[in-house]
């Protein structure tokens, strides 16, 4: 499947259900440690939900973090320099970036673009000391618009793609270099709300080739909450995904559920290895390398 149709996953599995958002899901709290990224967390809950047993996949010494659907993940506020940097790099491209979207921005867009989040590492060649930026220009509607992701140097970009055609990103994060070819991956995060079910899902990239290579991706999170028809008929279930590092990484995930309105997460499968769903990447389109 393309990203386009990923994006459109809860239309398929909620029966026709349409993305009306792409904010942050209202996630109950849970308190762990985090993985390897510079998020922050912001929780939402009484803070009664259940920590992971000592026998879990996220603490597992070669297991690496992906993503926790538990938590709710929040990017740091992005320093003015690096808002200066990801506006003056998106103007130089912004006539081509509008000529080639296919989505037209709404009408009060302001001027300018959003730093969603920022990740170091070495994402284009190895030992490269690099900063992801992503950044979103404008919403058409409520889930789809122009964002963009810019890797760059310093000053040097070396990558700049955009996208919002298929849906836009609402996060990112890093697990390092997951598959030991010297440069680390990127995790893109995007949530989805509509007709009362909520979703969120990660999308694992590599930018070492000329052109972006997404690994794959998965879903962190699903809820009913809004859409049932009783309290007792609420369900939500939450992903917690890791990867062990490798050639061929082999990533796992423990799955946990939560019933009705109590703020507390029950271990509904133990860890397990599976694959990450296919995807291909034709929704990002390279404005510069």
């Amino acid at each position: 499947m393309n990203l386009r149709s990923t994006h459109y996953m809860a239309v398929i599995v909620l029966l026709t259900m349409i993305f009306t958002g792409c904010g942050k899901a209202q996630i109950p709290e849970y308190q762990a440690g985090s993985g390897q990224s510079n998020n922050t967390n912001s929780q939402t809950g009484n803070g009664n939900a259940n920590a992971p047993s000592a026998d879990t996949a996220q603490q597992r010494a070669d297991l690496v973090a992906i993503a926790d659907g538990r938590k709710e993940d929040e990017d740091p506020t992005a320093a003015s320099v690096d808002k200066a940097f990801v506006n003056r790099i998106y103007k130089q491209n912004e006539a081509l970036i509008l000529k080639q979207s296919k989505v037209e921005c709404n009408d009060d867009a302001g001027d300018g673009v959003e730093v969603i989040g920022t990740v170091k590492g070495s994402f284009t060649k190895p030992e490269a000391q690099e900063t992801a930026y992503l950044y979103e220009r404008c919403r058409a509607g409520r889930s789809f618009g122009i964002g963009g992701l810019v890797i760059a140097a310093g000053d040097a970009v070396a990558v700049h793609y955009f996208f919002g055609e298929g849906g836009l990103y609402s996060g990112i994060s890093s697990p390092g270099d997951i598959n030991g070819n010297g440069t680390a991956e990127i995790v893109l995060r995007s949530v989805g709300s509509g007709q009362g079910y909520t979703e969120a899902m990660v999308t694992v990239f590599e930018f070492a080739d000329p052109n972006a290579k997404a690994i794959g991706q998965t879903m962190t999170y699903s809820s009913n909450g809004g859409a049932a028809m009783s309290e007792a008929d609420i369900l939500t279930t939450a992903y917690n995904i890791s990867v062990e590092k490798g050639t061929t990484p082999v990533f796992y995930r423990e799955t946990y559920e939560m019933r009705g309105s109590a703020n507390k997460w029950s271990l509904a499968k133990k860890s397990e290895q599976f694959k990450l769903d296919e995807v291909t990447v034709n929704d990002l389109q390279k404005v510069s390398n």
